[in-house]
Protein backbone atom coordinates (compact mmCIF):
# COMPACT_ATOMS: atom_id res chain seq x y z
CA UNK A 1 0.00 0.00 0.00
CA UNK A 2 2.83 2.54 0.78
CA UNK A 3 4.55 1.84 -2.31
CA UNK A 4 0.85 2.45 -4.08
CA UNK A 5 0.76 6.24 -2.17
CA UNK A 6 4.67 6.72 -3.20
CA UNK A 7 3.61 5.69 -6.94
CA UNK A 8 0.31 8.52 -6.75
CA UNK A 9 2.69 11.24 -5.24
CA UNK A 10 5.86 11.04 -7.75
CA UNK A 11 2.92 10.94 -10.28
CA UNK A 12 1.04 14.32 -9.17
CA UNK A 13 4.48 15.94 -8.63
CA UNK A 14 5.19 15.04 -12.18
CA UNK A 15 2.35 15.90 -13.44
CA UNK A 16 2.68 19.36 -11.55
CA UNK A 17 5.69 19.94 -13.03
CA UNK A 18 4.49 19.63 -16.14
CA UNK A 19 1.90 22.28 -15.88
CA UNK A 20 4.37 24.59 -14.47
CA UNK A 21 5.67 24.70 -18.33
CA UNK A 22 2.68 26.05 -19.60
CA UNK A 23 2.19 28.58 -16.95
CA UNK A 24 2.67 31.81 -19.77
CA UNK A 25 -0.07 30.23 -22.00
CA UNK A 26 -2.82 29.56 -18.88
CA UNK A 27 -5.35 32.95 -18.52
CA UNK A 28 -4.64 33.22 -15.19
CA UNK A 29 -0.74 32.48 -14.77
CA UNK A 30 -0.82 33.31 -10.90
CA UNK A 31 -3.65 31.07 -10.38
CA UNK A 32 -1.35 28.23 -12.59
CA UNK A 33 1.87 28.78 -10.25
CA UNK A 34 -0.50 28.11 -7.67
CA UNK A 35 -1.81 24.89 -8.95
CA UNK A 36 2.43 23.88 -9.09
CA UNK A 37 2.27 24.85 -5.61
CA UNK A 38 -0.28 22.98 -4.89
CA UNK A 39 0.39 19.79 -6.29
CA UNK A 40 4.34 19.74 -5.13
CA UNK A 41 2.63 20.14 -1.63
CA UNK A 42 0.45 17.78 -1.75
CA UNK A 43 2.75 15.05 -3.59
CA UNK A 44 5.38 15.41 -0.96
CA UNK A 45 1.98 15.21 1.25
CA UNK A 46 1.56 11.61 -0.45
CA UNK A 47 5.24 10.91 0.24
CA UNK A 48 5.16 11.08 4.07
CA UNK A 49 1.63 9.35 4.57
CA UNK A 50 3.92 6.34 2.31
CA UNK A 51 6.66 6.83 4.66
CA UNK A 52 4.74 6.45 8.23
CA UNK A 53 1.90 4.09 6.66
CA UNK A 54 2.99 1.47 8.77
CA UNK A 55 2.38 3.17 11.66
CA UNK A 56 -1.60 3.14 11.61
CA UNK A 57 -3.11 0.80 12.62
CA UNK A 58 -6.19 0.43 11.32
CA UNK A 59 -8.46 -2.53 9.90
CA UNK A 60 -7.95 -3.04 5.79
CA UNK A 61 -11.21 -1.47 4.77
CA UNK A 62 -10.03 1.67 6.64
CA UNK A 63 -7.05 1.47 5.19
CA UNK A 64 -8.18 1.39 1.99
CA UNK A 65 -10.83 4.18 2.42
CA UNK A 66 -7.84 6.28 3.86
CA UNK A 67 -5.40 5.84 0.72
CA UNK A 68 -7.81 6.67 -1.67
CA UNK A 69 -9.44 9.30 0.11
CA UNK A 70 -6.34 11.12 0.13
CA UNK A 71 -5.12 10.35 -3.69
CA UNK A 72 -8.57 12.01 -4.33
CA UNK A 73 -8.28 14.88 -2.50
CA UNK A 74 -4.80 15.92 -3.49
CA UNK A 75 -5.26 15.24 -7.23
CA UNK A 76 -8.77 17.12 -6.74
CA UNK A 77 -7.23 20.24 -4.97
CA UNK A 78 -4.59 20.30 -7.76
CA UNK A 79 -7.18 19.75 -10.55
CA UNK A 80 -9.29 22.18 -9.75
CA UNK A 81 -6.72 25.21 -9.43
CA UNK A 82 -5.14 24.36 -12.15
CA UNK A 83 -8.67 24.14 -13.96
CA UNK A 84 -9.14 27.73 -12.71
CA UNK A 85 -5.60 29.37 -13.82
CA UNK A 86 -6.36 27.61 -17.83
CA UNK A 87 -9.67 28.81 -18.14
CA UNK A 88 -9.47 32.41 -15.98
CA UNK A 89 -11.55 31.18 -12.69
CA UNK A 90 -10.78 35.02 -11.48
CA UNK A 91 -12.59 36.61 -14.32
CA UNK A 92 -15.93 34.59 -13.34
CA UNK A 93 -16.75 36.54 -10.51
CA UNK A 94 -17.74 39.92 -9.99
CA UNK A 95 -15.17 41.85 -8.74
CA UNK A 96 -16.30 45.69 -7.44
CA UNK A 97 -12.83 46.59 -7.09
CA UNK A 98 -12.12 46.35 -10.68
CA UNK A 99 -12.36 50.01 -12.79
CA UNK A 100 -13.55 47.57 -15.86
CA UNK A 101 -16.62 46.42 -13.57
CA UNK A 102 -17.40 49.78 -12.08
CA UNK A 103 -17.21 51.35 -15.63
CA UNK A 104 -20.01 48.66 -16.68
CA UNK A 105 -22.55 49.15 -13.58
CA UNK A 106 -22.40 53.02 -13.97
CA UNK A 107 -22.47 52.73 -17.86
CA UNK A 108 -25.86 50.32 -17.18
CA UNK A 109 -27.34 53.07 -14.24
CA UNK A 110 -28.42 55.81 -16.87
CA UNK A 111 -25.17 58.08 -15.35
Amino acid sequence: MRISLCRYAFVLMLLALLGAFFLPAMAVPRLGLSAHAIGMMSGLLLLALGAIWRQFSLTDSQRSWLKWSWIDLSYANWLGCLLGAVFGAPRCVHNPHRSLCRAQVSRHSGS
